[in-house]
């Protein structure tokens, strides 16, 4: 008797693996990660990192040159959208559009370095007088109370949205400088940035518009 319960208990457990081995579903994390909540999360996690970033831009310290917190607040900005590719590509499935993250990626890298050379050789003293310009700079970083880019729950989408919003903000800056007739330019970035941003923006609308076909 008790050997019969033995064979029992062995043919069961040999069930059990087999119909486990056969079992191909992701793992519930994994499974519900197309949930319309679950989607919406990773965007809201997309735009947090932006809203994160503006804020620490808006409150930090001028040094009243406005060349050196152009400079410096540009250097913070490619941060944030250095933060945003590595966040999105986690999620990303589209291989067009990787390719994009990844050029953009890779000139961001490129300019950072460039931003962080030019800090160290010009480390200028901070006025005492505050400069106009180095204020406007700030205000055009002031959070907005109201979303200036509504998410879609489309992880893809959303990040090229506001991929989008990031370059052309760093474009505008490069604007308030020149409306300014401030000294914009930090060893040769910024003539090469603006035309660069314009081909990225430009190359990610396109990729919206093949998905909207």
């Amino acid at each position: 008797m008790r050997t019969n319960i033995l064979v029992l208990l062995f043919l069961a457990g040999i069930t059990v693996l087999s119909c486990n081995s056969f079992n191909t579903a992701a793992p519930p994390e994994q499974a519900g990660d197309s949930a319309p909540a679950v989607k919406a999360e990773k965007s809201e996690n997309l735009k947090a990192i932006l809203d994160s970033n503006v804020t620490r831009m808006s409150r930090m310290p001028l040094t009243n040159n406005p060349t050196k917190d152009f400079a410096l607040i540009m250097r913070v900005h490619h941060d944030g959208a250095e933060k945003l590719i590595k966040e999105a590509m986690k999620y990303n499935k589209d291989s067009a559009l990787a390719k994009i993250a990844r050029d953009i990626q890779k000139n961001l890298d490129k300019e950072t370095v460039v931003l962080n050379r030019f800090i160290i050789d010009h480390r200028f003293k901070k006025h005492e007088q505050e400069s106009p310009v180095s204020n406007t700079l700030m205000k055009a970083m002031t959070p907005n109370t109201e979303p200036t880019t509504p998410l879609t729950g489309d992880v893809e989408e959303d990040f090229v949205k506001l991929m989008i919003t990031n370059l052309q903000s760093a474009n505008d800056l490069v604007e308030v400088m020149k409306d300014a007739g401030a000294d914009y330019e930090v060893s040769g970035f910024t003539t090469e940035m603006v035309p660069r941003n314009e081909k990225y923006i430009a190359a990610l609308r396109e990729w919206t518009s093949k998905g909207d076909g």
